[in-house]
């Protein structure tokens, strides 16, 4: 498999993006704890999409790193 700096590139992004919306969801639920506040609907429904959006970076590195259109050709995706 083939590693193109594009998809390298792409993969450092998406991690850093994920780190930072973690921690920022971590000193949300902390600023929560230390207010005494109970989890809202709304904070459930932040964790859980970002819990499940954690696979997506993963198809799409995979999908960069590869540079192959997922039809069976080999056909470069081009500089973005």
């Amino acid at each position: 498999m083939a590693v193109s700096p594009n998809g390298v590139q792409l993969s450092i992004w998406m991690a850093v993006f994920t780190f930072l919306t973690s921690v920022v969801i971590a000193l949300r639920i902390w600023a929560i704890h230390l207010t005494r506040k109970n989890l809202q609907l709304h904070d459930y429904f932040v964790i859980v999409a970002h819990v499940s959006i954690r696979p997506i970076p993963t198809i799409y590195a995979d999908l960069f790193l590869d540079q192959r259109v997922c039809y069976g050709r080999a056909e470069l995706l081009g500089d973005f």
